[in-house]
């Protein structure tokens, strides 16, 4: 009987996501230039090499430099997703929200990294990730 851990459950979901990658570049390429839909792409690539990037950790150890990557590409990929929700209904607006929030997040994850503390990058990288979805519900 085969078990079941989390780095073969990241396995199959990233793997799951960079199929649907190339499903989502199949579409862009046979169908109309929508704005935002290669932003989507991307944000939905970075999320398949989070998960990727989390199942690399069972055979290569990256030390205190996988809490910063993982943090990073997560954070990385709700901030792409919620541009590309936001430039896809062509309301192209011009909007400082990219460099706020990189400068921000920077900040706070190396003050905390500074002080040894890794959980709170952890805890701001899910809330990060799920402020960003919310707010693409609401968008929607």
């Amino acid at each position: 009987m085969m078990s079941l851990n989390i780095y073969t459950l990241c396995l199959i979901f990233g793997l799951t996501v960079l199929l649907e990658v190339i499903i989502l570049y199949i579409q862009f390429r046979k169908g109309k230039d929508f704005p935002g839909f290669l932003w989507l792409i991307l944000g939905t690539l970075t999320i398949s090499f989070y998960y990727l990037f989390l199942f690399s950790q069972e055979f290569i150890s990256f030390g205190k430099f996988s809490i910063i990557i993982e943090n990073i590409i997560l954070a990385a990929s709700g901030l792409i997703l919620f541009h590309a929700s936001w430039v896809l209904p062509k309301t192209q607006k011009k909007s400082r929200h990219p460099i706020l929030f990189v400068s921000l997040y920077g900040l706070i994850l190396l003050v905390s990294l500074l002080f040894d503390n890794y959980l709170i990058p952890n805890a701001i990288s899910a809330f990060i990730f799920a402020g960003f979805s919310f707010l693409i519900a609401i968008l929607y």
